[in-house]
């Protein structure tokens, strides 16, 4: 027996996944293993994902903790060394690669932390190498990983982290997984076997499949040699002869369409997109077609808004919870994307937008810690002389030397009588 797995069984210690091939499986895990390999197999979904993965890995993600309403990083805290070196064999990026995949193509994941106040290892489980059971109220009654058991009271040393399942009777309470890409398993099915048809005819060399037919009787020496003669033209290498086949008594007739007559490259193109769109991931990250430079660049911006950061949240909010007991209050896991390149053209657009919305209604100082919050740049006050002056909006005049005063605008309660 193996000795890993003996320890485990005898002192009930759940070891990270891989450690036994005959892990007990749910009947789900049988469709995990079959979609999982259809995704790799089909490019589309796999450059999708992999744009997702790569774009992911660049945002920074650690201990933060809430300052007057602006999330400033915690350099020396025990999680982030966690974070930053998970296991012996994981860092900190490719546990966030493991995440999406387990998201996206099993639906679900387990984190799972060892015991320790300044030390810990923390594992991530693939959904066919665990099993939630609930009972009839849906909370968990059994946790099983692998072929382990696990006590009740090391329950809190775990974390289900699932995507949202609509059939869940109660919200987020399932046993049941439904993979992100789940809705893509018809597409991707679909452009799988376009290129299988389409493979299978180059290595036949553009040869069409059919039926001939042979009008009158056939001997079957005759039929033999006909087989041959059709066979040497019609299939393998060097298969451009001509064979002499009396026209008056054979019919031929194909079974099966050409590439135009299937408009192949117009479909694989037109799924190429539908599975863009449901990943979140404009076409132009992983289309062959040409795209020029602002359109790329306006391409990551998006992917970065709709589907990084929101995916990003979703990890940082399950590690905010699977480490609450390590965390201090105003403390939480999040994570920060001011060094992300594509992302920081926006802040200069933010910056023209509020100086120019504010300017002759706002003082320099007002404007320069709306910029702050909006940015998350910090911008200090500067002296009063003239970060107390308000700007003028056609210049960069200042309001009190056109000798104007600036009536005070009205107060909420103000507005309220008024109303009334």
């Amino acid at each position: 027996m193996n000795i890993f797995k003996a320890i485990a069984e005898k002192f009930s210690i759940p070891l990270p996944w891989g450690v036994f091939k005959n892990s007990a499986f749910t009947n789900y895990a049988l469709d995990y293993q079959t979609f999982l390999q259809e995704a790799y197999n089909n490019p589309f979904i796999y450059k999708a994902l992999n744009e997702i993965i790569t774009d992911a890995k660049t945002v920074k993600v650690g201990v933060f903790r809430d300052n007057k309403g602006k999330m400033e990083y915690v350099e020396n805290h025990k999680i982030n060394k966690w974070l930053a070196k998970p296991n012996m064999e994981l860092n900190g990026k490719d546990m966030i690669e493991y995440y999406i995949l387990y998201l996206y193509l099993g639906g679900g994941c387990l984190l799972y932390k060892t015991k320790g106040i300044m030390e810990k290892q923390i594992y991530i489980y693939s959904p066919d190498s665990f099993d939630i059971q609930r009972d009839d109220f849906f909370n968990i009654s059994q946790v099983k990983v692998g072929n382990t058991y696990i006590p009740k009271e090391d329950w809190n040393s775990f974390k289900v982290c699932k995507a949202v399942n609509a059939e869940d009777k109660i919200a987020g309470k399932s046993q049941e997984f439904r993979p992100i890409l789940k809705s893509l398993a018809l597409v991707g099915d679909m452009s799988n076997l376009a290129m299988i048809h389409q493979n299978r005819q180059l290595k036949n060399f553009g040869k069409r499949s059919g039926i001939i037919s042979y009008k009158g009787v056939m001997t079957p020496d005759k039929k033999e040699e006909m087989k041959k003669t059709v066979k040497a033209m019609g299939t393998g290498e060097d298969t451009g002869g001509l064979a002499f086949l009396p026209a008056d008594t054979i019919d031929y007739k194909a079974t099966d369409q050409t590439s135009v007559e299937m408009d192949w490259l117009n479909s694989l193109q037109y799924m190429e997109e539908i599975i863009s769109y449901s990943m979140g991931v404009p076409v132009q990250l992983i289309s062959s077609r040409s795209s020029t430079y602002n359109n790329m660049a306006e391409a990551k911006k998006k992917i970065y808004i709709d589907t990084i950061i929101p995916l990003i949240q979703d990890y940082c909010e399950d590690l905010t919870a699977f480490f609450s007991d390590d965390l201090q209050e105003g403390f939480k896991i999040w994570y920060d994307t001011s060094e992300i390149q594509e992302l920081k053209e926006d802040v200069m657009t933010v910056a023209k937008g509020v100086r120019e919305a504010l300017k002759g209604v706002a003082t320099v100082n007002e404007i320069r810690d709306t910029l702050t919050k909006k940015t998350g740049i910090e911008l200090k006050s500067i002296n009063k002389e003239l970060g107390d002056k308000v700007l003028v909006t056609s210049s960069d005049m200042f309001l009190d030397d056109l000798n104007v005063e600036l009536e005070p605008l009205p107060q909420e309660n103000e507005e309220e009588s008024t109303k009334e």
